[in-house]
């Protein structure tokens, strides 16, 4: 009997019901200082969760996703958000138009991180911010499985082996230190760099102002 083909959309909508990934999306937001009343644009949405956990907070979110089918399954979660399909190389927004811009686990596996950050910039209004999470240098399967079984009370079979998957598309990628993202932010145009740590040092938070 053949096994089932992989179903990416199937699978990540699984992972953004985790309660560690949307503890991370929710932390990304946080750092990166949202509020009510502000707009704000998550690149690479995926199935959608963190757009309408802003809402629930007053915020305008937008979610963004290269991926068609995946903003299907977005739009069945949660249909009464703006969603749209659309390339973090090229953003279809004009300039200086969100308080926050977002991307959560997103840049590292990218072909052009910088380039997307810089897009990420030219969409964000002067004073604001843009704020992204990845995996950290400190990340790598053997790292992540150890997170797992330490935290073998807190997460399920599904998400202890997500992590150690997630960990081996790390390295076969990227894993960033703060010094590489501070390079990164200053070369996009961005200032007031602060970094930190989340998941026991394993993933990274980066922020930075828009002049």
């Amino acid at each position: 009997m053949s096994e089932e083909p992989f179903d990416f959309v199937r699978y990540f909508t699984r992972v953004h019901k985790t309660p560690f990934w949307h503890q991370m999306q929710a932390g990304m937001a946080s750092f990166a200082g949202v509020k009510a009343g502000m707009k704000v644009l998550d690149v690479g949405c995926g199935p959608g969760r963190l757009v309408n956990h802003l809402w629930g907070g007053n915020v305008t979110a937008v979610g963004l996703d290269g991926n068609f089918r995946m903003l299907e399954r977005a739009r069945i979660e949660f249909g009464k958000r703006p969603f749209l399909v659309g390339s973090a190389e090229h953003l279809p927004f004009s300039a200086n138009q969100f308080d926050a811009t977002l991307a959560g686990n997103v840049l590292f596996f990218l072909p052009d991180p910088h380039r997307v950050l810089q897009e990420m910039v030219r969409v964000t209004r002067s004073g604001g911010v843009v704020t992204i999470w990845n995996p950290s240098e400190a990340m790598s399967q053997a790292a992540a499985a150890e997170y797992a079984a330490r935290h073998a009370d807190e997460m399920d079979s599904f998400s202890q082996k997500h992590i150690v998957n997630w960990a081996g598309i790390a390295e076969a990628n990227r894993r960033w230190d703060p010094d590489t993202l501070a390079e990164m932010f200053l070369q996009a145009g961005l200032v007031e760099f602060q970094s930190k740590t989340t998941l026991d040092g394993l993933a990274r938070y980066a922020r930075g102002r828009k002049p």
